[in-house]
C-alpha cells in the first residue's frame, strides 16, 4: 500500500470592525499542512503559511460617501522537507502579484508577497438586481520566491524561465454586495505587460 496521510490546521485572528468589508483593524491567518508517507511513498513535508493585513482609515480622496482605507498586506510561507510541484508556493494572479497571471512569477519552497492598496468610494446606494456600492482602488504588489525555485522537485519554474520575483501596480473597481466583494482590476507589471483580473471575493 502506498499513500500520504495529511493533517491540516488553519486559524484566523481578526480585530477588524467588519469581517466582510473591514476599514480598520487587522487580520492574521495561519495555516499548517503536513504529510506523512505510508507504505512505499517517499514524500514527507510540512507547509507553513501566513497572511497579515492591516486596515488603516485614511481620508485622501473619494467621490461619494463611504470609507477611505489604506490596506497593507504581507504573505509568507515555507515548506520543510520534500517539495512536490503541486505543493510549491505559486506567485502571480489576483491574490498574489497583480500584473501577472496565475503562477507566472514563479514557484518555490518559500515565498514573500507584500502589497499596499488604497480604497475609496466612487458611487453608493446603487441597484441593478441587487444593492451595491462601487469603490475604486489603487494598488502595488511585489513577490519573490526567495531563490528557492530549485528546491522544488523537478525545478519546474526554472525550466519555464520564470523570473522568481516581480511587481505589479494598477487600479480597479470593486462592487460591494450582500453576497461579497466583486473585483475588476487592471494592472501592469515590471516587464510592461498588462493583465486584467475579474474575481469574486477579497484578497485580504
Amino acid at each position: 500500500m502506498t499513500g500520504l496521510l495529511t493533517f491540516n490546521l488553519a486559524g484566523l485572528l481578526a480585530t477588524v470592525d467588519d469581517l466582510g468589508f473591514p476599514t480598520k483593524g487587522s487580520k492574521l491567518r495561519l495555516g499548517i499542512d503536513t504529510s506523512i508517507p505510508i507504505g512505499d511513498a517517499n514524500i514527507a513535508f510540512g507547509r507553513f503559511a501566513g497572511n497579515f493585513s492591516q486596515f488603516i482609515p485614511l481620508n485622501l480622496f473619494g467621490f461619494s460617501k463611504g470609507p477611505r482605507t489604506l490596506i497593507l498586506g504581507i504573505q509568507a510561507g515555507t515548506i520543510v522537507g520534500d517539495v512536490p510541484p503541486y505543493e510549491a508556493f505559486s506567485m502571480g494572479g489576483s491574490s498574489s502579484v497583480r500584473g501577472y497571471s496565475g503562477g507566472e512569477v514563479g514557484a518555490g519552497s518559500s515565498f514573500l508577497v507584500a502589497s499596499a492598496e488604497y480604497r475609496f468610494p466612487v458611487a453608493s446606494d446603487l441597484h441593478i438586481l441587487v444593492d451595491f456600492d462601487i469603490q475604486g482602488t489603487l494598488f502595488i504588489d511585489y513577490g519573490t520566491d526567495l531563490d528557492t525555485a530549485d528546491e522544488v522537485i523537478g525545478d519546474p519554474a526554472n525550466a519555464r524561465n520564470k523570473e522568481g520575483d516581480g511587481f505589479g501596480y494598477g487600479l480597479g473597481l470593486h462592487a460591494k454586495t450582500d453576497f461579497g466583494l466583486v473585483r475588476m482590476e487592471f494592472a501592469l507589471n515590471d516587464e510592461g505587460d498588462f493583465t486584467a483580473h475579474f474575481t469574486v471575493g477579497d484578497r485580504y
